[in-house]
């Protein structure tokens, strides 16, 4: 009797848990996560692999490193011409009518295109001064238009995602960025082995190609009927979400931008192999953070909703993910050498004390996150860009001092110094407006 009453309540809870929004598109978000982080450790794994097979481990690393560098360099591109809408669009979105809702995001979308490809052409024109060792993006043509092509699509793609997530249709995103986007760029990388570095970031274009069309001409008219995507541009709208956006924006970008900057930075005074060390183990820490992100994502588009719950929830989302957390990073600092052995023997000869310092860093990551979602809701966004600013300024100086000095293992030392500063001037307040809400 007391058995089938407990599964009862189990039944029960797992009921619960899934009609409750929060938590529903919470888990879709942190398999998302995990799944896209084991598709993406799986293909780091068989690029390192097979390009080794093919090149050698020593010029395979070296692709590798030019390839991350890329693709890092990509990703700060289309963070700056995303101009922060992927939180205006969480923000906004949930309260859209239908023909609004279709308004703003093909805006959004128009925008984000044309800003892409100038800043696009910015950088490519610029690779003598501030990249010399990826000017040969310059020696083709079809070169120079993947690169513009992968600015614009990795930067509509990330907004599609966020537009999922505040329509409430988060199991899209396990599809379009774990399932087709991990598989495909597996495939491509591989069947371009012969381009080398610019065979590994074409996989990563066209898998988010695909991607991007299958979400926008069949997902997203299944959560919002009677979407269709155009080039347009409504002024009012984009001045309205730009206005909110903005300041986010800069506060997101202060955030990331040093961290999106180390593998240039890597490249160009260690080399394009240390690149290669210093990404995955980064990646595989990063592992550990995106569960409790991708709570931290679904807690705003909730909190966006229903503001009333938001600090109750909050307490709620911050056990959960620390719940996953710390098991986590016991496991990568006791198995890391062995997981990056995986890679070859350069990853864990170069990258293990590196691995294991930020892997540490994933908890005051976390704390802070939470911090900075708390101050969202409540549009405290000056808060938001004073923290993020210090993040910047300590990383990027910090971090240029310690890699001259210590080397690789200097940018890692200089990541865990500068988030736990911040969680411990944040750390008070966060304490407070949670014991508040008691």
């Amino acid at each position: 009797m007391t058995s089938s009453w407990t599964l009862i309540k189990q039944k029960l809870s797992i009921r619960e848990m899934w009609e409750s929004s929060l938590k529903r598109n919470a888990l879709y978000l942190m398999i998302n996560s995990i799944s896209a982080s084991a598709f993406g450790f799986i293909f780091w794994i068989i690029i390192a692999r097979y390009y080794s097979s093919v090149y050698g481990e020593l010029e395979a690393d070296v692709y590798i490193g030019l390839a991350i560098t890329v693709i890092s360099t990509v990703s700060l591109l289309s963070l700056i011409a995303s101009l922060g809408f992927e939180i205006g669009l969480i923000r906004y979105l949930p309260q859209s009518k239908p023909s609004r809702f279709k308004s703003m995001v093909n805006s959004c979308f128009s925008v984000t295109i044309i800003l892409s490809i100038i800043l696009g052409s910015i950088f490519l024109l610029g690779l003598p001064f501030w990249a010399p060792d990826l000017i040969f993006l310059l020696d083709s043509p079809l070169w120079i238009i993947s690169v513009l092509l992968f600015v614009a699509i990795w930067t509509i793609s990330g907004l599609l995602t966020n537009i999922f997530v505040a329509a409430r249709g988060a199991k899209y995103v396990l599809i379009k960025d774990s399932i087709i986007i991990g598989i495909l760029k597996i495939i491509f990388a591989i069947l371009l082995v012969s381009f080398a570095s610019v065979g590994i970031f074409s996989s990563f274009i066209i898998a988010t190609l695909f991607s991007f069309i299958i979400g926008i001409f069949f997902f997203l008219p299944k959560l919002q009927p009677g979407y269709s995507f155009g080039f347009s541009i409504n002024k009012k709208l984009i001045s309205e979400i730009f206005s909110f956006s903005f300041s986010n924006h800069i506060a997101t970008l202060l955030s990331a931008t040093p961290v999106l900057l180390f593998p240039l930075l890597i490249t160009n005074i260690l080399s394009a192999s240390n690149t290669a060390y210093f990404f995955i183990a980064l990646a595989i820490s990063g592992m550990i953070s995106k569960a409790s992100l991708s709570v931290a994502t679904s807690l705003f588009a909730e909190g966006s909703r229903n503001e009333g719950k938001f600090l109750t929830d909050l307490k709620s989302s911050m056990a959960f993910s620390f719940t996953l957390l710390i098991p986590l990073i016991i496991i990568i600092i006791i198995f890391g050498e062995d997981i990056l052995s995986l890679f070859g023997s350069g990853y864990s000869d170069n990258g293990y004390a590196t691995l294991q310092l930020l892997s540490l860093s994933a908890i005051p990551i976390t704390i802070n996150t939470f911090y900075i979602t708390m101050k969202r809701i409540q549009k405290k966004t000056n808060v938001i860009i004073m923290i993020n600013a210090f993040i910047a300024i300590s990383l990027l100086s910090l971090g240029y001092i310690l890699i001259n000095d210590l080397g690789l293992i200097g940018l890692a030392w200089a990541i865990l110094i500068t988030r736990s500063t911040v969680t411990i001037a944040i750390l008070p307040s966060l304490i407070k407006n949670i014991l508040i809400n008691r």
